[in-house]
């Protein structure tokens, strides 16, 4: 048979030729610079607060103090851009897990390849719901329809007909299937000259869930400024001194200001896609993870998502008088070389070996479209006579075959059987026409049915022990399908769904007049022969229940409802590019059982993110009211001086954005339900708990304080004092807020190095303050006595003692 050029394809010569002739298919993409990283770091307040104090004592004259001062500046501006700088590469990381694919046709092989590396000539295959990676023009294709609202405005459908008709990159197949040669790739296809003129209008607007923690850093920014500036004229007006007050004003500032709120927030969620990523689950909708973890119902798509969506024929059932290797070579020449349709694929595996009127090209295709679900091709035999051999719906068949009723019904009963057997059929019919004139239409060609087959799509391997571990996890999942509910039943049996089912016929419902309802949801958890508007139906219904929905499909007819959950899931390898782009997760390796990991991950952050959040407020007491109490009460000593504050920074921001998200995993995450959070990252009773905590140490340091003052030690004695207790205060603090299911003793042990690091270097920097003359003047300390040092240790220890009795 003549093998026309598009269906043999380039060859790796060919493809570098064109490469370096055209460029590859990418876009400019503006990446931030290392200048535009430093001025993102230096930009943050408690950068500008330390440098703001820094100026200060160097107007003081205490240059000592301002040359300590601009260290600690530079400590914290380092910090701050390592922070920025490995969230960037995180996110630039995940942008690679993201590069979409595209099926070409290479020295006459399908291979699937990311866009990007698309050429000129390069010939490509188009399914339903893939998006066409460059612009080119159509040498062979079934009715496709596409969507070309993105570059036109236009949201009807063009159709696609003629071979030669121009295709545009970045547009969607809606309907068909076909094969385009690439005619422009990048810069120089439509969407690239489009996004040429878009860089100059380029902005970035933040998301409602940046938007919420950019208004609560502002507004801690404002209610730290007011308390700062009260504090400061209070201690001008009880203490004298002009600049001392600003100073005592701005650690007051430091000690209000949550700076941690956003790194923690940003690191945290970054990480977490990234760990998602390398384990399939890809991000595209970073904040979505917060819902991943409360997750209540999962809805999930059968065919490609519990299911491999890889047919395997199962039943040959030829009619009458045909024979199985007559029906065998009737599917053969009724399938294209190359296809992305399952069944399609398993018929061209299975039979492939067959050779039947090979030598003879296919004169005319008969598509499949809306108003007839059926296919053929038309081989010329000479000039006058012409063989034709279709497929289709077993109904579409048989009415195209014109069988009588009687004949239909005996059919319809061996198909209802096989479906029971969870198998999918399409039926086959051939005809000869001796005329030399091509038949118009399909419906004009008088068939004779050659008989059916049966196929099999294999459940996914791990379902039924995901769906165990889901219902384990408090997780509700329902099976919506397109499916007949026998075969629907059937899957569900396989895959674990707990018997007796309880199932709504979706279709029986619209033919009835009668929308889906919240008696339905209540009692089924499975939906056959269900329409798409009909699953952006069920998504909704569940969430006006106050239900957590995740909603998992690979189809252009999924797309709706993966929009319209809180967290839509979509497959990476078989999935539709309108699916993958509707979702805001994707399963790269098209494996149920990633949801497990993805949903664990999801509880694992929520849990980090309450404990850092716990750990910053509970952290934060003690400090304030140490920077309060000495501008109401003159007779004590100024506690915590800026660079006192700037030091316990290097313990807190550490701590949040690296002990934190590296803690161990709590007990029994996924044997318990899901979380409900109600938009809140942190409860009220964490946040009383929390404060609770926090004085609780705040307390106790006071408490060591005021016996401090019976033994006569000096300002300096007092300021060492409450300072190491803080220090080590801080330290508890972490360990205990690290975990809310495990003892300190059990997070000490299942800590990293991250942790232990942490903890070493605070007791080593706290240890070279007191030991080293220099750095205690540096300081403003002098050690304390025997008995307030005695008394400071015990006191750390009751507060432990209480904490572990609170928790």
């Amino acid at each position: 048979m003549h093998i026309p050029p598009y269906q043999k394809g380039l060859n790796e010569k060919q493809v570098q030729q064109q490469r370096l002739s055209h460029g590859a298919n990418t876009l400019q993409k503006s990446t931030a610079s290392f200048w535009k990283r430093t001025l993102k770091s230096a930009n943050e307040p408690m950068l500008l607060l330390l440098f703001a104090c820094a100026i200060i004592y160097l107007l003081l004259g205490d240059f000592w103090s301002g040359l300590v001062f601009l260290g600690w500046t530079t400590l914290v501006f380092l910090s701050s851009f390592y922070r920025n700088y490995r969230t960037a590469r995180v996110l630039a990381a995940l942008e690679e897990f993201a590069q979409p694919n595209s099926m070409v046709i290479r020295d006459g092989k399908q291979l699937l390849i990311k866009r990007q590396e698309v050429v000129v000539w390069d010939s490509v295959l188009l399914k339903e719901g893939t998006r066409i990676p460059a612009d080119g023009q159509l040498v062979n294709g079934t009715y496709l329809k596409i969507d070309e609202s993105m570059l036109t405005g236009e949201a009807i459908a063009v159709e696609k007909t003629q071979i030669g008709s121009q295709l545009y990159g970045g547009t969607m197949v809606l309907h068909g299937e076909g094969v385009m040669q690439v005619s422009a790739v990048g810069k120089n296809a439509a969407i690239g000259k489009i996004s040429t003129l878009l860089k100059a209008n380029e902005s970035k607007r933040p998301s409602p869930f940046q938007k919420s923690i950019q208004l609560f850093i502002s507004w801690s920014f404002v209610l730290a400024l007011s308390i700062a500036s009260l504090i400061t004229v209070v201690f001008a007006l009880t203490r004298g001194g002009i600049l001392e007050a600003i100073l005592n004003g701005l650690s007051t500032a430091m000690a209000i200001l949550p700076e941690e709120f956003p790194m923690v927030l940003t690191l945290f969620f970054s990480l977490a896609a990234w760990r998602l990523a390398r384990q399939n689950v890809l991000t595209s909708r970073i904040s979505v993870l917060e819902a991943l973890g409360s997750t209540s119902v999962v809805c999930t798509d059968k065919t490609g998502t519990l299911t491999q969506n890889k047919m395997t024929i199962r039943t040959l059932f030829p009619y009458e008088t045909a024979t199985t290797d007559t029906l065998a070579q009737t599917a053969l020449l009724a399938t294209p070389i190359f296809s992305h349709d399952a069944m399609e694929s398993a018929i061209r595996k299975r039979f492939n070996r067959l050779s039947t009127e090979t030598s003879l090209d296919i004169l005319k295709n008969y598509p499949i479209s809306s108003q007839c679900f059926a296919m053929a091709h038309l081989y010329a035999l000479d000039s006058s006579a012409y063989n034709v051999y279709g497929k289709g719906a077993p109904e579409t068949i048989m009415e195209l075959c014109q069988l009588d009723q009687n004949a239909r019904l005996k059919i319809a009963q061996s198909i209802d059987q096989l479906a029971k057997d969870g198998q999918r059929l399409l039926g086959f019919a051939r005809a000869r026409q001796n005329t030399k004139h091509l038949p118009a239409s399909i419906r004009d060609i008088e068939f004779e049915l050659v008989g059916f087959i049966g196929f099999e799509d294999p459940i996914r391997r791990g379902v039924p022990a995901a769906l165990r571990k889901l219902k384990q996890a408090g997780v509700r999942v329902m099976m919506i399908t397109g499916d007949y509910p026998l075969t629907a039943c059937s899957i569900a049996n396989k895959a674990g769904f707990s018997a007796p089912f309880d199932l709504i016929n979706g279709q029986q419902k619209a033919a009835a007049g009668l929308a889906l309802d919240d008696a339905d949801i209540a009692k089924a958890n499975i939906f056959a022969r269900i329409l798409p508007a009909q699953k952006l139906e069920l998504v909704r219904l569940l969430q006006a229940r106050g239900e957590v929905v995740a909603m998992i499909g690979d189809g252009i007819n999924d797309a709706p409802a993966l929009q319209a959950a809180d967290i839509g899931i979509a497959m990476g390898e078989k999935g539709a590019d309108v699916a993958r782009e509707a979702a805001s997760l994707v399963l790269l390796n098209d494996q149920f059982t990633s949801l497990i990991a993805a949903i664990s991950t999801g509880r694992h952050l929520i849990n980090k993110i309450q404990n850092a959040l716990r750990y910053i407020i509970a952290v934060h007491i003690p400090i304030i009211g140490l920077c309060i109490l000495p501008a109401l009460f003159t007779s004590m000593p100024v506690f915590l001086l800026p660079f006192h504050i700037a030091f316990l920074e290097l313990i807190i921001d550490p701590a949040c954005s690296l002990a934190f998200e590296n803690a161990p995993k709590e007990k029994n995450t996924m044997h318990l339900p899901p979380p409900d959070l109600k938009g809140k990252l942190i409860t009220k009773k964490d946040l009383f708990k929390s404060m609770s905590d926090g004085l609780i140490v705040f307390f106790g340091i006071l408490g060591t304080y005021l016996f401090s003052s019976t033994q006569l030690e000096t300002a300096a004695q007092q300021r060492y004092l409450v300072f190491a207790m803080l220090v080590l205060s801080n330290l508890l603090l972490i360990l205990h807020t690290l975990s809310k299911t495990k003892t300190s003793w059990q997070v000490l042990k299942e800590s990293g190095w991250i942790t232990w690091s942490i903890l070493i270097l605070s007791l080593l920097g706290l240890l070279l303050i007191s030991s080293i003359p220099t750095w205690r003047y540096a300081f403003n300390f002098e050690l304390p006595t025997f008995w307030s040092t005695l008394v400071a240790g015990c006191s750390i220890s009751l507060s432990a003692v209480i904490l572990k009795w609170l928790n």
